[in-house]
């Protein structure tokens, strides 16, 4: 029986070492149909830095599979359902992981790693922020709040996990946040991520991601 291979999914590119049958095929999910168009083809033999792509997404691929997330793009996959608190931290044991091209050809470099991240959410932070300003007008209370966030880094642990800076602190409500055109924020997250946002009226951060787009959450 011939071996196949299995595609490399990255983003909305999928890499395959086979000929697909046919320049075009669909497929429907539910209620969406995805489009799959053979683009381009490479030789990997000779784009060696390619070839290195190649393999690093599907890395990516079987670190998804076995349970690893990688966290802000850097190549460290880490077991985020198997967490360890530690006070009012959380530790998170995983590998750096990746192929590098050398003198004698291609290896995979595996190196243990740890991600140390603090247990509480930033709407814990807000609540406890508050309550420790509860002397002050609602006004003042939101530039001090303000001022302390922005900057600051945090991280998401809903989807996929990643890194986000803070710029600014907007208070709305999330129903009036609009995202794709007609869809607001309560709407997103749910058909998203299947997560009911419970406090719909909780500042909002407009945050910058690791390809410095604007977005709010």
């Amino acid at each position: 029986m011939p071996h196949t291979a299995k595609p490399v999914i990255s983003g909305f590119t999928i890499y395959s070492t086979e000929e697909p049958r046919g320049q075009e095929r669909s497929f429907v999910s539910g209620e969406h149909t995805i489009n799959v168009k053979q683009v381009k083809t490479f030789e990997l033999a000779v784009s060696k830095s390619l070839l290195l792509t190649f393999l690093n997404n599907g890395l990516r691929n079987q670190m998804a599979k076995a349970g690893y997330a990688e966290i802000g793009k850097t190549g460290k996959y880490f077991n985020c359902r198997e967490k360890k608190e530690i006070d009012s931290l959380f530790i998170y044991n995983g590998y750096k992981a990746n192929f590098v091209l050398l003198e004698n050809g291609f290896f995979l470099r595996v190196d243990s790693a740890k991600k140390v991240v603090r247990n509480e959410t930033v709407l814990d932070f807000i609540n406890y922020f508050y309550r420790s300003h509860d002397g002050k007008d609602k006004e003042e209370k939101r530039t001090l709040l303000k001022a302390e966030l922005t900057n600051k880094i945090v991280m998401t642990n809903y989807g996929k996990y990643a890194y986000y800076k803070v710029l600014d602190v907007q208070f709305k409500k999330a129903e009036d946040v609009i995202i794709d055109g007609n869809t607001n924020m309560l709407e997103y997250y749910y058909k998203r991520y299947n997560t009911r946002v419970q406090q719909p009226a909780q500042p909002l951060l407009v945050v910058e991601g690791k390809r410095f787009q604007k977005n709010q959450g």
